[in-house]
C-alpha cells in the first residue's frame, strides 16, 4: 500500500526577498508540477533534464509503485514570492551506516545538478542556501555525482566540498554547424564515408534500412520499449553486468510513463523519444532518449543480438543524428564516455563531482572511500573479464538488497555496441 510521505516543508528566510523550502513528500513535488515545468523554461542549463519535473515525479511513481513507499525525499526549492525560482532535487539515501543526500532519481539518472532561474544567477541566494545546508545535521554528505562544470552548483559545492573522479566528462556531437542533414556525412573522413556506405549497402540486402521515430506516451513508445530493454538486459549478461531484476521493472515503467510533448513553433519535440531501425519491417536496433530544448540525451540504447554482426547499432545512431539536425537539435549527448563513443563524437562536456561533508563520518566517506578506494576497486573491475564481474555484481546487489539500499552506478549507459 503507498503510504504518504508526511508534509513537513520548512521554510527559511534566504536573502531578503527568497524564501527557501524543502520538500519531503511525493504529493507536495507532484503540488508544485506546474511551477516547477514553468522554472524550466525560465533556466538555460541544457543539461538539467535529470533535475526535470518528468524526469523526477516518473521516478518517484516507479518507486511507490515498487515498494509501496515513497523514497525518503529532501527536495530543496527557492520561492520569490508564489514564484519557484530554483530547485535541487534530492533524497536521502541510508548506506554503510550514513545517511546521504543523493540526486532525485539515483542511480538512474545521469547528471546532478540544478535548475535556477535566469533572474537568480547573479544574486547570492546559492551562496546562502548552501550555507544553510551545511547545518543539516541529520546528514552525513551531500553527493553531486557527475556535475555539469557549467552548474550554479559547481562554485559552492567546490569550496566547501571534497571532489573525486577528476577529470570526467560527457562526449557529445555538437551539431549546431550542420544546416541539414547531409552535412553530418560531409564532415566524417573519407574513410569513415566508405565505411558508413559499405555497412547500409550490406544491411541493404536484408531489406529496406528505415528510422521509425516513437513518441513517449504513445502506446508504440510503450510496447517498443519492453524488447528494447531484453536487448539491453542480454547485453548487460554478457558483459559480466546484469541488472537485477526490480531495477529492471522500476526503470521499464518509468520510462514507460515519461511522455513527449510538441516544442514551440522554433522548437523540435520535448521529452522521451524513440528510434526504431528497421530492415525488411523487422526492429532491428532501438535507442530511447530526451530532448530538452535543442539538446538531446542518448539513454539507452540496445539491439537485437541476432544482427550484431551487421553493425546496427552504428548505423541507428548515425541515422538518429541526422533526424536530430532535421529538428534543429544542436547537441546529440552520449551520457559519458567510453571508446566506442569517442568515434561518434566531436566534442567533451567537463562534469565535476563533489561530495559536500556535513559530519565527521560523512568527511572521512568522501575523503577515503570517494576519492581514493572507490576509484582503485572500480579499475580494477573494468579490467576484469565477464565471468569474473558477473558473481561480483550479484554479490553487490544482494547487500544492497538486504540493506535496503538502491545506489549502483546506472547500467543502461554502459553503451550500445554494435
Amino acid at each position: 500500500m503507498h503510504q504518504k510521505g508526511k508534509t513537513t516543508s520548512t521554510n527559511d528566510q534566504v536573502g531578503d526577498d527568497i524564501v527557501a523550502r524543502a520538500i519531503t513528500s511525493v504529493d507536495e513535488l507532484e503540488a508544485i508540477a506546474d511551477e516547477w515545468r514553468d522554472l524550466a523554461h525560465r533556466q538555460t542549463d541544457p543539461l538539467s533534464y535529470f533535475q526535470s519535473a518528468d524526469w523526477c515525479l516518473s521516478w518517484c511513481r516507479a518507486a511507490v509503485n515498487a515498494t509501496g513507499e515513497e523514497p525518503e525525499l529532501h527536495t530543496q526549492t527557492l520561492w520569490q514570492g508564489d514564484r519557484l525560482v530554483c530547485i535541487v532535487p534530492l533524497m536521502s539515501q541510508r548506506k554503510y551506516g550514513l545517511n546521504n543526500l543523493v540526486a532525485l532519481g539515483a542511480p538512474e539518472g545521469q547528471y546532478s545538478g540544478c535548475m535556477i532561474d535566469q533572474a537568480m544567477m547573479d544574486r547570492t541566494v546559492v551562496e546562502e542556501w548552501m550555507a544553510g545546508l551545511r547545518k543539516q545535521s541529520r546528514f552525513d554528505c551531500v553527493l553531486f555525482d557527475d556535475l555539469p562544470a557549467s552548474s550554479a552548483l559547481v562554485p559552492q559545492t567546490q569550496s566547501s566540498g571534497i571532489t573525486f573522479n577528476p577529470e570526467n566528462a560527457t562526449m557529445v556531437m555538437d551539431l549546431s554547424g550542420f544546416e541539414k542533414p547531409e552535412d553530418v556525412d560531409a564532415a566524417m573522413t573519407a574513410k569513415s564515408r566508405k565505411n558508413q556506405k559499405t555497412k547500409m549497402k550490406r544491411l541493404a540486402r536484408h531489406g529496406e534500412v528505415e528510422l521509425e521515430v516513437l513518441h513517449g506516451g504513445e502506446t508504440q513508445y510503450k510496447n517498443a520499449l519492453r524488447l528494447a530493454m531484453e536487448w539491453k538486459r542480454s547485453w548487460l549478461e554478457d558483459k559480466g553486468q546484469p541488472l537485477a531484476a526490480d531495477r529492471d521493472e522500476r526503470l521499464h515503467a518509468q520510462l514507460a510513463d515519461l511522455p513527449m510533448e510538441r516544442g514551440a513553433a522554433d522548437q523540435p519535440v520535448q521529452g522521451a523519444i524513440m528510434f526504431v531501425l528497421r530492415v525488411g519491417g523487422q526492429s532491428v536496433a532501438k535507442e530511447v532518449g530526451f530532448v530538452q530544448g535543442r539538446h538531446y540525451y542518448s539513454y539507452l540504447g540496445a539491439y537485437d543480438p541476432e544482427w550484431a554482426a551487421r553493425s546496427v547499432g552504428t548505423i541507428q545512431i548515425g541515422l538518429t543524428r541526422k533526424w536530430a539536425v532535421e529538428q534543429g537539435i544542436h547537441t546529440y549527448d552520449f551520457l559519458g564516455s567510453s571508446e566506442y563513443k569517442s568515434h561518434q563524437t566531436n566534442h567533451e562536456i567537463p562534469l565535476v563531482s563533489v561530495a559536500v561533508p556535513l559530519s565527521m563520518k560523512g568527511h572521512i566517506y568522501a575523503a577515503l572511500w570517494l576519492r581514493q578506494l572507490r576509484p582503485s576497486f572500480y579499475r580494477v573491475f573494468q579490467n576484469m573479464g565477464p565471468g569474473l564481474k558477473r558473481p561480483i555484481v550479484r554479490l553487490r546487489e544482494l547487500i544492497h538488497s538486504l540493506r535496503g539500499s538502491d545506489q549502483n552506478k546506472p547500467s543502461f549507459q554502459t553503451g550500445q555496441g554494435g
